[in-house]
């Protein structure tokens, strides 16, 4: 693992905070990413299962899952809720 990612790391005494989402590894990793694992990604950091995050938008489990499977597209109704939850620009989930 440390060999994949080696060139990301920076070695200085400068002690500076860096804004991760100016890393290369950022942007790496974001131009991977589709709309359902950022949702799952998200999902998970937030510690919750499939049943909270559907109650707190109002909606099945299944229906998150298929959003974080790709197997259903995650509206626009859905992505502004998803947005509002956890603090981030809607245009990530379309």
């Amino acid at each position: 693992m440390y060999r994949r990612y080696s060139r990301y790391i920076v070695n200085d005494d400068d002690d500076q905070l860096i804004e991760w989402k100016k890393t290369d590894l950022h942007k790496e990793i974001a131009k991977k990413l589709k709309p359902g694992d950022y949702l799952r990604h998200l999902r998970q950091a937030a510690r919750w299962t499939l049943r909270e995050l559907g109650e707190k938008i109002e909606t099945s489990p299944q229906r998150v899952y298929d959003f974080e499977t790709g197997q259903r597209a995650i509206s626009k109704k859905a992505a502004k809720k998803f947005a509002e939850l956890f603090k981030v620009n809607a245009g990530v989930f379309i």
